[in-house]
């Protein structure tokens, strides 16, 4: 084998293993919200939280009752000591999106 086969196949699997410990360490952002008892009908308001962009957080309610998911968002950008004060984004009818398909027998 000469070297410049040895060398391309050394830089091969250089990038194959740059990209399986990217992969590797990588995490996506977890979700934190708040689970209803099993068994229990939620009639109430979900709230979930997550991060918008790098200086900036969006909270999710979703009212149940009504099946509405509204999206409000902290100011941008974020600062220590800042009052948290959410702005209303937008506002989705659950029911027009996810309507349910009667079941074929």
């Amino acid at each position: 084998m000469n070297k410049r086969v040895l060398l391309v196949a050394l830089a091969g699997i250089n990038l194959l293993l740059l990209a399986a410990l990217i992969l590797l360490i990588h995490k996506p952002s977890e979700a934190v919200a708040q689970m209803a008892a099993e068994g229990v009908p939620v009639d109430g308001y979900l709230v979930i939280s997550g991060k918008g962009e790098m200086d900036n957080d969006i909270v999710y309610v979703i009212d149940a009752q009504n099946e509405f998911l509204h999206a409000f968002r902290t100011p941008f950008p974020m600062r220590l000591g800042m009052p948290i004060n959410l702005r209303h984004l937008d506002s989705r009818d659950l029911t027009r999106e996810f309507r349910r398909e009667a079941p074929t027998p």
